[in-house]
């Protein structure tokens, strides 16, 4: 039986931070904004740490169950792709198409032992998430309330 291990949105760190026209922290958050600037660059990436247990570099890793995604995003901003990595291992990645929406998306793994982490080169689980902004008013925006991954340590 697995743990669900959460990382709160709060703690969500900004691969561009130089194409945000505003950002907030807020106890339930991250609130960002971004212009639709083709020039600098109409997307960003996100990512939001999730710590947890884990059987570091043992025979086979650690099996992934699940994984949670919570976010608010307006008219003017998609949720374009989910990549759940440990460090540079890329353990899932899903395309997704969220748009003028508060999300609560939970994926499951396919198969027993489908997605593994915590195997050779472990560096922690990070949720990325790509996000791409429109133009149009209100200016993009997207809110990071949080990513939560269940994993089974004792297997």
């Amino acid at each position: 039986m697995g743990e669900m291990f959460w990382g709160p949105g709060v703690l969500t760190q900004i691969e561009n931070p130089d194409r945000i026209v505003h950002q907030k922290r807020w106890g339930w958050g991250l609130e960002v904004s971004q212009n639709a600037d083709k020039a600098k660059g109409a997307d960003n990436w996100f990512h939001i740490p999730i710590p947890c247990e884990s059987r570091t570099h043992y025979t086979g890793g650690t099996p992934v169950e699940k994984f949670i995604f919570r976010a608010k995003v307006n008219k003017n901003a998609r949720i374009k792709a989910l990549h759940l990595r440990d460090g540079e291992n890329l353990i899932v990645e899903k395309n997704v198409n969220y748009n003028n929406e508060e999300v609560t998306a939970e994926f499951k793994v396919p198969k027993k032992y489908g997605w593994i982490a915590f195997a050779n080169n472990a560096s922690g689980i990070t949720l990325c998430v790509r996000v791409e902004f429109m133009a149009g008013l209100p200016r993009g925006e997207v809110t990071f309330l949080g990513a939560a991954v269940k994993v089974d340590p004792a297997e």
